[in-house]
């Protein structure tokens, strides 16, 4: 750490000596131009992708226990309170399923984290918008912008649309069969998945994406029987004056 001694970091962040030994072991941190001593393993770990910015922005909070430091570290990776404290604590599930919703409730942990998170996006070129545009697009997308339809001499079949005209982010996995009939299938990341992430992450969202949330779920329901073509209409209303305000929309015409 930028050739400090343990003593100097440990009085620097107000943290014990073994405290700061812990952190060069569990990220291992080493200094400029000194290698590992470590014995290569045969087995294959996990990788540790937390950064030194994150852990040394967290050591920096105030009134932080180290392990809500490394709960708040685990939590803007997996966005998942539960394991984030198992981690962080050592626990059981049981356990951490109640103590890490509670955890995440405390107002300076959720200060904590809100930093991190800002930080992580401001590193990564990244609004909180488009990452929730992405989840929308996940849990909205359509599988006919990606097969044509139709079907010829009895058989039914789908056909690939090019390249060129989809999102290919979006798609999981393409199987291809060969048989009497060649056929194709395509698998789209968990929708489920997606909107559950939605549910937990509106605050995130723009007035013009949760309008649009809106329309999409008006429209599923209308799909289904469930709405009108009222309701639609208010909401399709809405999401055009959101847009006249963001100007995208000539308000004359």
């Amino acid at each position: 750490m930028n050739g400090l001694k343990y003593k100097e970091i440990a009085e620097k962040y107000s943290v014990s000596i073994s405290t700061v030994k812990s952190w060069k072991t569990r990220y291992n941190w080493n200094r400029k131009g000194q290698k590992s001593t470590r014995t290569k393993k045969k087995k294959v770990c996990i990788q540790n992708n937390t950064s030194f910015e994150e852990v040394e922005q967290v050591v920096d909070s105030d009134n932080l226990t180290d392990e809500q430091r490394l709960f708040c570290i685990y939590y803007i990776r997996c966005f998942n309170a539960t394991k984030a404290y198992m981690k962080a604590y050592g626990v059981k599930y049981n356990v951490a399923a109640v103590s890490g919703c509670r955890l995440l409730q405390k107002e300076k942990i959720r200060k904590c984290i809100t930093e991190l998170k800002q930080n992580r996006l401001n590193r990564e070129m990244l609004s909180e918008e488009d990452i929730f545009q992405k989840y929308m697009d996940i849990a909205f997308a359509d599988i006919s912008e990606y097969l044509d339809f139709g079907s010829g001499e009895g058989i039914n079949f789908g056909t690939l649309k090019n390249s060129q005209e989809v999102d290919g982010t979006l798609i999981s996995e393409i199987k291809m069969s060969h048989g009497k009939t060649e056929s194709v299938s395509v698998k789209l990341l968990d929708r489920m998945k997606a909107l559950d992430w939605l549910s937990d992450h509106m605050d995130m969202a723009t007035p013009e994406q949760r309008a649009r949330i809106d329309l999409l779920n008006v429209q599923v329901d209308r799909a289904t029987g469930r709405t009108n073509q009222g309701e639609l209409s208010k909401v399709d209303e809405l999401l055009m004056q959101i847009k006249k305000q963001a100007g995208d929309v000539d308000g004359s015409k």
